[in-house]
């Protein structure tokens, strides 16, 4: 039996920055709706969509609902959802895979199909929560939301305030939560995983440089589609400028390795970086150089972009001027 969808009497727009799983949340507090599920049905055509954290599901059910007026699907997912920072250096084809997953109703196989499980940073960033941005947020809007910004892979700290973000981690019993979750729910709550609010200003000046470039990946396509040839002979060029290049993929590394290290070790004990600048440390540019697959994660893209080039538009600068034509 297919569950009725009563017509949704208004949609409200995205907030800046805002998360899907955040507006849903916001929407069913604006609705008045009586339960979740009333919501859910109502905006999914289904009470198991909704409630997924950083993935989605049922967005062509979901744009049919609030009549394109927030985009179409891969508008949703560009703008607000975190998949971008998993798809910027995958296959157009994989992309097409998990873009049809998501519009659909069935997303099971998503994380194994953009290699999150098999990575060594294994799973999905946890929530997090700047509490500045709670604060302006109830104070502008009346209600704190979900930044996309602060839950992508490498962001530790608020690009806009510069404070550090509280983390929570995302398990099993989200699946089984009843009831929405606002940030600022988290915030009281108190699951912090780690703090920086020790650190020195060189180290959050580092951290906030990694946050902003974790966004322009997510918000600057690259010239054209992804290709890991380019890919590799800009990173060949970049380590060629600094005299680290060698012919063999392994010499490479190991030549390339101090100077990698060296330039992260200011917050090389920090958990999420340290877990990247691990024993293979460099594993994304020794995949291009010896043109091989490994399983990887936009979080080592990012840390091999930031040392390699500063920032997101030196990089694509770069990048460009090794694309075909």
């Amino acid at each position: 039996m297919v569950a009725r969808r009563p017509p949704l009497s208004f949609i409200p727009p995205f907030l800046p920055d805002q998360t899907l799983y955040s507006w849903v949340t916001m929407f069913h507090e604006l609705s008045g709706n009586a339960s979740e599920k009333e919501t859910l049905i109502q905006l999914f055509g289904s009470d198991k969509a909704g409630h997924q954290f950083h993935i989605p599901s049922h967005l062509d059910a979901f744009c049919a609902a609030t009549q394109g007026c927030l985009g179409g699907a891969e508008q949703i997912i560009d703008k607000a959802t975190i998949l971008p920072a998993y798809l910027r250096f995958r296959f157009s084809a994989i992309t097409a895979d998990v873009v049809q997953r998501v519009r659909g109703n069935q997303t099971a196989g998503v994380a194994q199909t953009l290699r999150i499980a098999q990575s060594r940073i294994y799973g999905i960033a946890p929530r997090r929560a700047c509490h500045l941005c709670v604060a302006e947020d109830l104070y502008c809007y009346g209600f704190a939301y979900w930044h996309r910004s602060h839950q992508l892979p490498g962001s530790l700290v608020c690009i806009h305030h510069g404070t550090v973000l509280h983390a929570t981690p995302v398990d099993s019993h989200d699946k089984r939560r009843v009831g929405f979750l606002t940030p600022a729910q988290d915030l009281r709550s108190a699951g912090i995983v780690f703090s920086l609010s020790e650190c020195s200003e060189d180290v959050l000046g580092l951290l906030k440089r990694l946050a902003v470039l974790a966004m322009q990946m997510v918000t600057q396509p690259l010239p054209g589609i992804f290709s890991r040839a380019v890919m590799r002979q800009t990173c060949i060029s970049a380590l060629q400028a600094r005299n680290l290049f060698r012919e063999n993929a392994t010499d490479c590394i190991l030549h390339s390795n101090r100077d990698y290290t060296d330039h992260f070790k200011m917050v090389a004990t920090i958990p999420e970086v340290a877990c990247a600048l691990s024993q293979r440390s460099l594993s994304p540019l020794w995949s291009l150089l010896s043109n091989t697959r490994q399983p990887d994660h936009p979080l080592e893209y990012l840390l091999l972009i930031n040392w390699l080039f500063g920032s997101w538009d030196a990089f694509v600068l770069q990048y460009a001027m090794h694309c075909p034509g």
